[in-house]
Protein backbone atom coordinates (compact mmCIF):
# COMPACT_ATOMS: atom_id res chain seq x y z
CA UNK A 1 0.00 0.00 0.00
CA UNK A 2 1.64 3.69 -0.57
CA UNK A 3 2.28 5.07 2.54
CA UNK A 4 0.92 8.38 1.45
CA UNK A 5 -2.39 6.93 0.60
CA UNK A 6 -3.52 6.50 4.09
CA UNK A 7 -3.44 9.66 5.36
CA UNK A 8 -5.56 10.92 2.77
CA UNK A 9 -7.77 7.97 2.86
CA UNK A 10 -8.66 9.04 6.91
CA UNK A 11 -8.40 12.70 5.62
CA UNK A 12 -11.53 11.70 3.65
CA UNK A 13 -13.03 9.51 6.39
CA UNK A 14 -12.78 12.63 8.70
CA UNK A 15 -15.03 14.90 6.53
CA UNK A 16 -18.64 14.77 8.03
CA UNK A 17 -21.64 14.19 5.66
CA UNK A 18 -22.95 18.07 5.63
CA UNK A 19 -19.60 19.26 4.99
CA UNK A 20 -19.89 17.24 2.06
CA UNK A 21 -23.16 18.50 0.70
CA UNK A 22 -22.31 21.83 1.45
CA UNK A 23 -19.60 21.37 -1.02
CA UNK A 24 -22.24 19.95 -3.47
CA UNK A 25 -24.56 23.44 -2.53
CA UNK A 26 -21.28 25.28 -3.45
CA UNK A 27 -20.50 23.72 -6.99
CA UNK A 28 -24.57 23.90 -7.55
CA UNK A 29 -24.65 27.35 -7.49
CA UNK A 30 -24.19 28.64 -11.03
CA UNK A 31 -26.67 25.31 -12.38
CA UNK A 32 -29.86 28.24 -11.07
CA UNK A 33 -31.84 27.34 -14.66
CA UNK A 34 -30.57 23.45 -14.71
CA UNK A 35 -33.95 22.71 -11.67
CA UNK A 36 -36.11 25.77 -10.89
CA UNK A 37 -39.79 25.87 -10.85
CA UNK A 38 -41.81 28.68 -9.83
CA UNK A 39 -44.25 27.84 -6.83
CA UNK A 40 -46.66 30.10 -5.58
CA UNK A 41 -44.51 33.19 -6.64
CA UNK A 42 -41.28 31.57 -5.05
CA UNK A 43 -38.70 30.57 -7.18
CA UNK A 44 -37.20 27.14 -5.88
CA UNK A 45 -33.86 25.84 -7.22
CA UNK A 46 -31.62 22.69 -6.91
CA UNK A 47 -29.15 24.33 -4.77
CA UNK A 48 -32.47 24.95 -1.96
CA UNK A 49 -32.80 21.12 -1.88
CA UNK A 50 -29.43 20.57 -1.23
CA UNK A 51 -29.35 23.20 1.48
CA UNK A 52 -32.05 21.72 3.20
CA UNK A 53 -30.16 18.33 3.48
CA UNK A 54 -26.64 20.65 4.58
CA UNK A 55 -28.67 22.13 7.33
CA UNK A 56 -30.27 19.12 8.57
CA UNK A 57 -26.55 17.60 9.24
CA UNK A 58 -25.59 19.96 9.59
CA UNK A 59 -27.75 20.59 12.63
CA UNK A 60 -27.54 16.85 13.48
CA UNK A 61 -23.62 17.27 13.78
CA UNK A 62 -24.60 20.58 15.98
CA UNK A 63 -26.63 17.64 18.74
CA UNK A 64 -24.50 15.11 18.60
CA UNK A 65 -21.56 17.44 19.27
CA UNK A 66 -19.30 16.88 16.53
CA UNK A 67 -19.84 20.84 15.65
CA UNK A 68 -20.28 23.66 17.80
CA UNK A 69 -21.83 27.40 16.78
CA UNK A 70 -19.22 29.51 16.32
CA UNK A 71 -20.24 33.05 18.48
CA UNK A 72 -20.43 36.29 16.75
CA UNK A 73 -21.61 39.38 16.51
CA UNK A 74 -22.25 38.92 12.61
CA UNK A 75 -25.79 36.52 13.96
CA UNK A 76 -26.43 40.26 15.56
CA UNK A 77 -26.36 42.28 11.89
CA UNK A 78 -28.19 39.21 10.30
CA UNK A 79 -30.67 38.92 12.88
CA UNK A 80 -31.63 42.88 12.37
CA UNK A 81 -32.06 42.64 8.83
CA UNK A 82 -34.06 39.62 8.86
CA UNK A 83 -36.35 42.66 11.47
CA UNK A 84 -36.34 44.85 8.49
CA UNK A 85 -37.62 42.35 6.32
CA UNK A 86 -40.13 41.48 8.95
CA UNK A 87 -41.23 44.92 9.45
CA UNK A 88 -41.57 45.53 5.53
CA UNK A 89 -43.85 42.34 5.85
CA UNK A 90 -46.12 43.16 8.14
CA UNK A 91 -46.90 46.76 6.47
CA UNK A 92 -46.74 45.21 2.92
CA UNK A 93 -48.81 46.79 0.11
CA UNK A 94 -49.11 43.32 -1.00
CA UNK A 95 -49.37 41.00 2.93
CA UNK A 96 -49.44 37.02 1.06
CA UNK A 97 -46.53 38.30 -2.00
CA UNK A 98 -44.47 39.66 1.46
CA UNK A 99 -44.88 36.80 3.62
CA UNK A 100 -44.37 33.86 0.99
CA UNK A 101 -40.99 36.23 -0.21
CA UNK A 102 -39.79 36.27 3.51
CA UNK A 103 -39.36 32.53 3.91
CA UNK A 104 -36.72 33.04 0.79
CA UNK A 105 -35.17 35.72 2.77
CA UNK A 106 -34.82 33.76 5.81
CA UNK A 107 -32.95 31.03 3.42
CA UNK A 108 -30.16 33.33 2.38
CA UNK A 109 -29.59 34.71 5.73
CA UNK A 110 -29.60 30.77 6.71
CA UNK A 111 -26.98 30.42 3.79
CA UNK A 112 -24.90 33.04 5.08
CA UNK A 113 -24.97 31.54 9.09
CA UNK A 114 -24.02 27.99 7.28
CA UNK A 115 -21.00 29.48 5.31
CA UNK A 116 -20.20 31.40 7.96
CA UNK A 117 -19.93 28.42 10.45
CA UNK A 118 -17.86 26.12 7.94
CA UNK A 119 -15.49 28.96 7.05
CA UNK A 120 -14.71 29.23 10.77
CA UNK A 121 -14.62 26.39 11.92
CA UNK A 122 -12.81 23.60 8.93
CA UNK A 123 -9.70 25.24 9.98
CA UNK A 124 -8.97 25.95 5.64
CA UNK A 125 -10.06 27.09 2.97
CA UNK A 126 -8.40 24.97 0.27
CA UNK A 127 -11.79 22.86 0.21
CA UNK A 128 -13.89 25.62 -0.30
CA UNK A 129 -12.14 26.93 -3.24
CA UNK A 130 -11.80 23.97 -4.39
CA UNK A 131 -15.83 22.53 -4.11
CA UNK A 132 -16.60 26.54 -5.68
CA UNK A 133 -14.23 26.12 -8.25
CA UNK A 134 -15.61 23.18 -9.67
CA UNK A 135 -18.90 24.39 -10.45
CA UNK A 136 -16.86 27.33 -12.13
CA UNK A 137 -15.20 25.13 -14.20
CA UNK A 138 -18.27 23.17 -15.35
CA UNK A 139 -20.03 26.44 -15.85
CA UNK A 140 -17.29 28.50 -18.07
CA UNK A 141 -16.60 24.93 -20.00
CA UNK A 142 -20.47 24.80 -21.05
CA UNK A 143 -20.54 29.09 -21.81
CA UNK A 144 -17.31 28.54 -24.14
CA UNK A 145 -18.44 25.45 -26.04
CA UNK A 146 -21.90 27.23 -26.14
CA UNK A 147 -20.22 30.30 -27.61
CA UNK A 148 -17.51 28.19 -30.49
CA UNK A 149 -21.35 26.69 -30.89
CA UNK A 150 -22.58 30.25 -31.66
CA UNK A 151 -19.89 30.92 -34.60
CA UNK A 152 -20.43 27.12 -35.68
CA UNK A 153 -24.14 27.91 -36.50
CA UNK A 154 -26.24 27.14 -33.47
CA UNK A 155 -27.39 31.35 -32.81
CA UNK A 156 -31.07 30.34 -31.33
CA UNK A 157 -31.73 29.71 -27.20
CA UNK A 158 -33.35 26.64 -28.54
CA UNK A 159 -30.73 24.87 -30.04
CA UNK A 160 -27.86 26.83 -27.81
CA UNK A 161 -29.43 26.74 -24.16
CA UNK A 162 -26.40 28.96 -23.09
CA UNK A 163 -27.31 32.07 -24.95
CA UNK A 164 -29.58 35.00 -23.82
CA UNK A 165 -31.34 37.80 -24.82
CA UNK A 166 -29.64 40.58 -26.29
CA UNK A 167 -31.40 43.19 -23.69
CA UNK A 168 -30.48 46.92 -24.19
CA UNK A 169 -27.79 45.81 -26.50
CA UNK A 170 -28.46 46.08 -30.67
CA UNK A 171 -28.56 42.49 -31.89
CA UNK A 172 -25.66 41.64 -34.01
CA UNK A 173 -23.81 38.14 -35.07
CA UNK A 174 -22.31 37.75 -31.74
CA UNK A 175 -23.03 35.45 -28.98
CA UNK A 176 -24.21 36.94 -25.02
CA UNK A 177 -23.95 34.25 -22.78
CA UNK A 178 -26.26 33.68 -19.23
CA UNK A 179 -24.62 30.13 -18.55
CA UNK A 180 -26.85 28.35 -16.40
CA UNK A 181 -28.21 31.47 -14.53
CA UNK A 182 -30.86 33.44 -15.14
CA UNK A 183 -29.58 36.29 -16.55
CA UNK A 184 -25.97 37.37 -18.07
CA UNK A 185 -25.52 39.71 -15.30
CA UNK A 186 -25.51 37.75 -12.38
CA UNK A 187 -23.44 35.07 -14.54
CA UNK A 188 -20.94 38.51 -14.82
CA UNK A 189 -21.18 38.95 -10.76
CA UNK A 190 -20.85 35.06 -9.94
CA UNK A 191 -17.26 35.25 -12.12
CA UNK A 192 -16.27 37.93 -10.43
CA UNK A 193 -16.20 36.25 -7.49
CA UNK A 194 -14.66 33.00 -8.68
CA UNK A 195 -11.98 35.17 -10.45
CA UNK A 196 -11.32 36.68 -6.76
CA UNK A 197 -11.24 32.38 -5.12
CA UNK A 198 -9.26 31.38 -8.18
CA UNK A 199 -6.19 33.91 -7.01
CA UNK A 200 -6.29 32.34 -3.61
CA UNK A 201 -5.02 28.59 -4.62
CA UNK A 202 -2.02 27.23 -5.28
CA UNK A 203 -2.41 25.99 -8.64
CA UNK A 204 0.56 25.75 -10.75
CA UNK A 205 1.10 29.56 -12.80
CA UNK A 206 0.27 27.84 -15.80
CA UNK A 207 -3.12 26.39 -15.04
CA UNK A 208 -3.78 29.39 -12.92
CA UNK A 209 -3.31 31.64 -15.93
CA UNK A 210 -5.48 29.18 -18.31
CA UNK A 211 -8.24 29.18 -15.74
CA UNK A 212 -7.98 33.06 -15.12
CA UNK A 213 -8.08 33.75 -19.07
CA UNK A 214 -11.19 31.47 -19.45
CA UNK A 215 -13.25 32.95 -16.96
CA UNK A 216 -12.49 36.69 -18.74
CA UNK A 217 -13.44 35.34 -21.57
CA UNK A 218 -16.41 33.93 -20.65
CA UNK A 219 -17.62 37.04 -18.35
CA UNK A 220 -16.54 39.61 -21.59
CA UNK A 221 -19.31 37.34 -23.50
CA UNK A 222 -21.84 38.33 -20.98
CA UNK A 223 -21.73 42.14 -22.32
CA UNK A 224 -22.55 43.30 -18.91
CA UNK A 225 -22.02 46.37 -17.13
CA UNK A 226 -20.97 44.36 -13.85
CA UNK A 227 -17.73 43.99 -16.20
CA UNK A 228 -16.02 47.36 -14.42
CA UNK A 229 -16.47 45.72 -11.11
CA UNK A 230 -14.63 42.42 -12.45
CA UNK A 231 -11.86 45.16 -13.98
CA UNK A 232 -11.44 46.63 -10.96
CA UNK A 233 -11.28 43.99 -7.90
CA UNK A 234 -8.44 42.33 -10.89
CA UNK A 235 -6.70 45.86 -11.39
CA UNK A 236 -6.96 46.20 -7.40
CA UNK A 237 -5.14 42.56 -7.27
CA UNK A 238 -2.37 43.69 -9.85
CA UNK A 239 -1.97 47.22 -7.40
CA UNK A 240 -1.60 45.21 -4.48
CA UNK A 241 0.98 42.49 -5.95
CA UNK A 242 2.95 45.40 -8.03
CA UNK A 243 2.96 47.39 -4.23
CA UNK A 244 4.39 44.63 -2.54
CA UNK A 245 7.12 44.32 -5.16
CA UNK A 246 7.36 48.08 -4.69
CA UNK A 247 6.93 48.53 -8.55
CA UNK A 248 7.51 52.21 -9.17
CA UNK A 249 4.40 51.93 -12.15
CA UNK A 250 2.18 50.08 -9.40
CA UNK A 251 -0.70 52.84 -9.47
CA UNK A 252 -0.91 52.10 -13.16
CA UNK A 253 -3.32 49.46 -12.83
CA UNK A 254 -5.19 50.89 -9.78
CA UNK A 255 -5.69 53.84 -11.78
CA UNK A 256 -7.02 52.01 -15.13
CA UNK A 257 -9.77 49.69 -12.72
CA UNK A 258 -10.55 53.05 -11.45
CA UNK A 259 -10.81 54.63 -14.70
CA UNK A 260 -12.70 51.65 -16.29
CA UNK A 261 -14.95 50.69 -13.53
CA UNK A 262 -16.52 54.40 -14.03
CA UNK A 263 -16.77 54.10 -17.85
CA UNK A 264 -18.56 51.06 -17.28
CA UNK A 265 -20.74 52.76 -14.56
CA UNK A 266 -21.68 55.70 -17.36
CA UNK A 267 -22.34 53.21 -19.83
CA UNK A 268 -24.64 51.98 -17.56
CA UNK A 269 -26.49 55.46 -16.54
CA UNK A 270 -26.67 57.03 -19.87
CA UNK A 271 -27.65 55.97 -23.19
CA UNK A 272 -24.15 57.13 -25.38
CA UNK A 273 -26.24 57.45 -28.73
CA UNK A 274 -29.09 59.94 -27.50
CA UNK A 275 -26.99 60.95 -24.54
CA UNK A 276 -30.21 60.26 -22.44
CA UNK A 277 -30.83 58.41 -19.19
CA UNK A 278 -30.50 54.68 -19.80
CA UNK A 279 -33.36 52.02 -19.19
CA UNK A 280 -31.75 51.17 -15.87
CA UNK A 281 -31.13 55.04 -15.34
CA UNK A 282 -35.14 55.36 -15.29
CA UNK A 283 -35.50 52.19 -13.23
CA UNK A 284 -33.37 53.85 -10.70
CA UNK A 285 -35.69 57.17 -10.48
CA UNK A 286 -39.03 55.24 -10.51
CA UNK A 287 -37.65 53.15 -7.70
CA UNK A 288 -36.33 56.34 -5.45
CA UNK A 289 -39.95 57.37 -6.22
CA UNK A 290 -41.23 54.37 -4.33
CA UNK A 291 -39.27 54.72 -1.76
CA UNK A 292 -40.07 58.44 -1.28
CA UNK A 293 -44.09 57.00 -0.84
CA UNK A 294 -43.00 54.24 1.90
CA UNK A 295 -40.11 55.91 3.42
CA UNK A 296 -39.83 54.11 6.75
CA UNK A 297 -40.67 50.04 6.37
CA UNK A 298 -40.80 50.29 2.10
CA UNK A 299 -43.90 49.01 -0.22
CA UNK A 300 -43.28 45.64 0.60
CA UNK A 301 -40.46 42.40 -0.10
CA UNK A 302 -41.08 40.82 -3.17
CA UNK A 303 -43.30 43.91 -4.87
CA UNK A 304 -42.07 45.70 -7.98
CA UNK A 305 -40.65 49.20 -6.50
CA UNK A 306 -40.01 50.50 -10.28
CA UNK A 307 -42.59 50.92 -13.30
CA UNK A 308 -40.01 52.48 -15.88
CA UNK A 309 -41.42 52.15 -19.52
CA UNK A 310 -39.08 50.86 -22.50
CA UNK A 311 -38.61 50.38 -26.00
CA UNK A 312 -35.27 47.85 -26.98
CA UNK A 313 -33.24 48.44 -29.81
CA UNK A 314 -34.98 45.73 -31.46
CA UNK A 315 -38.22 47.65 -30.94
CA UNK A 316 -40.09 45.84 -28.00
CA UNK A 317 -41.71 47.24 -25.67
CA UNK A 318 -40.46 46.63 -22.14
CA UNK A 319 -41.68 47.57 -18.48
CA UNK A 320 -39.52 47.47 -16.00
CA UNK A 321 -40.25 46.55 -12.21
CA UNK A 322 -36.75 45.74 -11.11
CA UNK A 323 -34.83 48.60 -9.43
CA UNK A 324 -31.33 47.35 -11.57
CA UNK A 325 -29.75 48.84 -8.18
CA UNK A 326 -29.22 46.79 -4.92
CA UNK A 327 -29.30 49.76 -2.68
CA UNK A 328 -32.10 51.33 -4.06
CA UNK A 329 -34.15 47.90 -4.65
CA UNK A 330 -33.84 47.29 -0.81
CA UNK A 331 -35.07 51.13 0.08
CA UNK A 332 -38.14 50.62 -2.40
CA UNK A 333 -39.24 47.24 -0.64
CA UNK A 334 -37.86 47.48 2.67
CA UNK A 335 -37.36 51.39 3.08
CA UNK A 336 -34.94 53.05 5.09
CA UNK A 337 -35.67 51.08 8.12
CA UNK A 338 -34.02 47.86 5.41
CA UNK A 339 -31.69 50.39 3.69
CA UNK A 340 -29.66 51.07 6.93
CA UNK A 341 -29.95 47.74 8.47
CA UNK A 342 -28.22 46.48 4.84
CA UNK A 343 -25.53 48.91 5.35
CA UNK A 344 -25.15 48.29 8.87
CA UNK A 345 -24.32 44.47 7.69
CA UNK A 346 -21.88 45.68 4.79
CA UNK A 347 -20.38 48.14 7.50
CA UNK A 348 -19.58 45.17 10.16
CA UNK A 349 -17.75 42.60 7.42
CA UNK A 350 -15.51 45.78 6.20
CA UNK A 351 -14.90 46.59 9.24
CA UNK A 352 -11.23 45.79 10.61
CA UNK A 353 -10.25 44.26 6.74
CA UNK A 354 -7.99 47.13 5.64
CA UNK A 355 -4.95 47.73 5.14
CA UNK A 356 -5.14 44.84 2.09
CA UNK A 357 -2.12 42.57 1.83
CA UNK A 358 -1.53 40.04 -0.22
CA UNK A 359 1.16 37.90 1.90
CA UNK A 360 0.35 33.94 2.44
CA UNK A 361 -1.33 34.64 5.60
CA UNK A 362 -4.02 37.11 4.27
CA UNK A 363 -4.17 36.63 0.61
CA UNK A 364 -7.30 34.90 1.44
CA UNK A 365 -9.35 37.68 3.35
CA UNK A 366 -7.66 40.10 1.33
CA UNK A 367 -9.33 38.19 -2.20
CA UNK A 368 -12.49 37.74 -1.03
CA UNK A 369 -12.42 41.21 0.29
CA UNK A 370 -11.80 42.19 -3.28
CA UNK A 371 -14.76 39.99 -4.22
CA UNK A 372 -16.94 41.66 -2.02
CA UNK A 373 -16.38 45.04 -3.38
CA UNK A 374 -16.45 44.37 -7.11
CA UNK A 375 -19.33 41.47 -6.79
CA UNK A 376 -21.94 43.90 -3.69
CA UNK A 377 -20.42 47.08 -3.37
CA UNK A 378 -20.10 48.40 -7.36
CA UNK A 379 -21.85 45.71 -9.33
CA UNK A 380 -24.95 46.82 -6.64
CA UNK A 381 -25.50 49.85 -8.27
CA UNK A 382 -26.28 48.89 -11.62
CA UNK A 383 -27.81 45.88 -10.82
CA UNK A 384 -30.17 44.43 -7.88
CA UNK A 385 -28.13 41.61 -6.22
CA UNK A 386 -29.88 41.81 -2.76
CA UNK A 387 -31.21 37.84 -3.27
CA UNK A 388 -28.01 36.19 -5.18
CA UNK A 389 -27.82 33.49 -3.15
CA UNK A 390 -23.56 32.79 -4.14
CA UNK A 391 -23.30 36.81 -2.47
CA UNK A 392 -25.11 35.70 0.84
CA UNK A 393 -22.33 32.21 1.14
CA UNK A 394 -19.74 35.31 0.61
CA UNK A 395 -21.12 37.21 3.14
CA UNK A 396 -20.89 34.38 5.36
CA UNK A 397 -17.10 33.65 4.34
CA UNK A 398 -16.30 37.15 4.99
CA UNK A 399 -17.33 36.69 8.56
CA UNK A 400 -16.10 33.64 9.13
CA UNK A 401 -12.76 34.10 8.30
CA UNK A 402 -12.48 37.38 10.47
CA UNK A 403 -13.11 34.89 12.94
CA UNK A 404 -9.27 33.34 12.06
CA UNK A 405 -8.03 36.32 10.67
CA UNK A 406 -4.91 35.79 12.89
CA UNK A 407 -4.10 32.45 11.89
CA UNK A 408 -0.97 31.47 9.78
CA UNK A 409 -1.95 30.33 6.01
CA UNK A 410 -5.36 29.25 6.36
CA UNK A 411 -5.12 27.75 2.31
CA UNK A 412 -2.24 25.91 2.14
CA UNK A 413 -1.40 24.84 5.91
CA UNK A 414 -3.80 22.23 8.32
CA UNK A 415 -4.56 24.36 11.13
CA UNK A 416 -6.63 24.00 14.33
CA UNK A 417 -10.38 25.09 14.12
CA UNK A 418 -10.91 28.38 16.11
CA UNK A 419 -12.73 27.85 19.40
CA UNK A 420 -16.23 27.76 18.62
Amino acid sequence: MNKNSLPQKMALKSIRIDEWLFYLLLISFPFVSFFSVEFSAISIQASDFIFLLTALFFLLALLRGKVKLCPSKFYLFLAIYFCANLASTVSSTDFQLSAKKLLGKLLLLCLSVIAFNYAASIGKFRPIAYAWLTGTVLTVLICLIGIIAFYLGFKDRQSNFVLSSYGSLTPGNYPRTGGLMFYPAALCNYLSVSLMILLTTEFKKTIQNIFVLAILITAVFTLTPGLGGLCLSLGLFIWLRLKEKKNRFAFAPLVGAIALALAFFVAAAINLKTFAPSHRARAWVSAFETFKEHPIFGKGIGTEVSNAEYTRPDGVYELLTDAHNTYLSIAGEQGIFGLLAFIALIWFLMKGLFPLHLDKRLIIKTCLALAFIDALLFQSFIGSFEDTRHLWILMGFLAGLKEISDQENIISQDVEPVAC
